[in-house]
């Protein structure tokens, strides 16, 4: 009656169902498994090649991460879909396009800094990374909201640059780190690399909530996500599910609560249907585009 664990389902169709399924594949490393190549070089041409995905990425990331509740999670997921959409060649996507790849990380570094905006402004916590930053602000006798930029615009300021100075870090870190470590990973045989991740996934789950429903649920994601890989479903669709199912019911029903029970909120004035026009428009979008390139063939 609470729902499932989020982590647990995206543990469960990631990490899981992956462990299952090369578990038949036969080569003893991931660098067997599957052709390692590349360079540092060539991944920063890539990007700068991309300028405007990467923008258009941040700052739908932004925007998200402004909605109280979203979070970084809905962001990764939504830029992704809007790049498959927009693509002439949809297919290539999950295959290895480095546009999916550079549409998701864009829109999570950008949903960092839009998850901020609600934090200071009305001193609402749009993920749990702001839920602590709040809890900081508060430990120290900080007030967000209005009068926060009144009265420590010093504090706003600090924060943006540190911002800015993370994010220089991180691509430091990132360059020098993450692609040898990542190549020595690759070389570990798989018979040791599945239990451990199997393992840390169980004791991840676990840890959060202390619920023994979450390690079913994982397994069983597992399995779920295994079958959808392999009849390609799509695994957006799922997690997306999982992430707004929750969100989508609670403000549902707060909704419906502030309108006694009536649907009018919805269409009842002209933002409301202004929503609205923009969500049909958004699903019509794909059937029209299949209908415009099979007229065009």
């Amino acid at each position: 009656m609470s729902g499932l664990s989020f982590v647990a389902i995206l543990l469960g169709v990631f990490a899981i169902a992956e462990m299952i399924r090369i578990i038949d594949i036969e080569g003893g490393t991931a660098a067997e498994i599957a052709e390692l190549g590349g360079n540092t070089v060539r991944g920063i041409q890539t990007v700068l090649a991309n300028k405007l995905l990467m923008l258009r990425s941040s700052f739908l990331g932004m925007g998200i991460g402004s909605l109280p509740g979203a979070g970084g999670a809905v962001s990764n997921f939504i830029a992704y879909a809007v790049e498959v959409q927009r693509s002439d060649d949809p297919d290539s996507y999950g295959t290895g396009n480095p546009r999916g790849l550079i549409a998701t990380e864009s829109s999570n570094n950008g949903t960092v800094a839009g998850s901020l905006i609600p934090v200071l402004s009305f001193g609402i916590p749009g993920s749990p990374s702001t839920a602590i930053l709040l809890g900081a602000f508060l430990i120290h006798g900080i007030d967000p909201g209005p009068t926060l930029f009144e009265n420590s615009l010093d504090l706003i300021y600090a924060l943006i640059v540190s911002l800015i100075v993370s994010n220089v870090l991180i691509i430091v870190v990132g360059l020098m780190l993450i692609a040898p470590f990542g190549y020595k990973i690759s070389l570990v045989d798989t018979k040791y690399i599945i239990p451990i991740i199997v393992v840390l996934a169980a004791l991840g789950t676990i840890s959060l909530r202390s619920n023994p429903i979450d390690l079913l649920t994982i397994l069983v994601f597992g399995i779920i996500g295994l079958l959808m890989k392999r009849y390609d479903y799509s695994i957006v669709a799922l997690v997306l599910g999982a992430v707004l199912g929750t969100l989508s019911e609670r403000t549902l029903n707060r909704s419906l609560l502030l309108s006694d029970g009536s649907l009018n909120i919805f269409v009842g004035d002209p933002l409301a249907i202004l929503l609205v026009s923009l969500i049909v428009g958004i699903l019509l979008v794909p059937v029209l585009k299949g209908s415009i390139r099979r007229a065009r063939s």
